[in-house]
């Protein structure tokens, strides 16, 4: 197990790179599903690529806020967001928006969270 979790680990960025949209909705699904019903090892295995997909995005738009940098202003969420929560928030927008599953995931994530999390225009 420790095995696969550093493959995993290390194709991460090749994998992240090619993912668009249908294939991390599959995945959150099955995170979501993971709450009420056990996974098998490959179904668990898909359920955290979304959770640290998601939850990378979200990590890093923070620290770019942080760090005062433009891109840190993706989205802006006010009070504490759990990450289930930003996981429900995409899969609910890559359901409403199948036209756009095509694309990148990464590009749908962020438009997930700026669409539940505007920034406020001064």
């Amino acid at each position: 197990m420790k095995r696969l979790f550093w493959v995993v680990l290390l194709l991460w960025p090749v994998v992240g790179l090619s993912m668009d949209g249908n294939q991390l909705l599959k995945a959150c699904k099955m995170l979501l599903k993971s709450e009420t019903t056990p996974l098998s090892h490959e179904e668990s295995m898909q359920a955290m690529v979304c959770s640290g997909y998601v939850g990378g995005i979200w990590e890093l738009v923070h620290y770019l806020r942080v760090a005062e940098k433009p891109a840190g202003n993706l989205f802006c969420p006010t009070g504490r967001v759990q990450p289930r929560q930003a996981v429900q928030i995409t899969v609910s927008y890559l359901e409403q928006h199948s036209d756009l599953r095509r694309y990148l995931a990464s590009q749908q994530v962020v438009r997930a969270l700026q669409e539940a999390f505007p920034c406020k225009t001064e």
